[in-house]
């Protein structure tokens, strides 16, 4: 779709999880809508940009920068099991992906991204990657200088993650390695 004068992409929340008008609807907008806020100053060439939510409808949606090339997951499963980026392609990638989490982990507070895997890295249409699907995200403050949920994808775990432990933004470095 477009808005404002962009393309977007349009995700729609809740249409699995949550009856609207309930208050477990309601209490999810309201956490949407808190972190959308934050998320809204999150300006970086890899990281897939947020412009806004709409929570008028019976749903929220969130609205997003399109990134053309769709993820990493898609694009490697359409071109087979023999799939094999250049060299020079997969250091360019994996160059543009640690600019990304660099920038996120450099806020005040740092961003974890807590779900780094293929279906979260998106492709431009000039080829260039991007982080996407902030969903699982959370803030470090000086407070909470380790986080403690199991979130994430297994494959892509860091051991302190796996093992229910404390972990902090080396663990997006560890799923990094493994994407790579």
């Amino acid at each position: 779709g477009a808005w404002r004068g962009r393309s977007v992409a349009i995700k729609t929340l809740c249409a699995a999880t949550c009856e609207p008008g309930t208050q477990e609807s309601k209490d999810m907008i309201k956490e949407i809508s808190l972190m959308c806020r934050s998320f809204a100053t999150v300006r970086h060439p890899a990281i897939v940009g947020f412009y806004g939510i709409c929570t008028d409808g019976p749903q929220p949606w969130l609205i997003m920068e399109y990134v053309g090339g769709g993820s990493l997951e898609d694009y490697l499963a359409s071109q087979g099991p023999d799939c094999k980026p250049t060299r020079r392609q997969a250091l360019a990638w994996a160059l543009d992906l640690a600019r990304g989490l660099e920038y996120l982990h450099s806020q005040q507070p740092v961003i974890l991204h807590r779900d780094i895997k293929p279906g979260n890295v998106f492709l431009s249409a000039s080829g260039v990657v991007k982080l996407g699907d902030l969903g699982l995200s959370r803030y470090l403050s000086s407070q909470t200088a380790q986080a403690k949920s199991m979130v994430g994808t297994p494959y892509y775990m860091s051991p302190e993650c796996i093992r229910g432990q404390p972990y902090e933004w080396s663990s997006d470095i560890w799923s990094l390695g493994c994407l790579l």
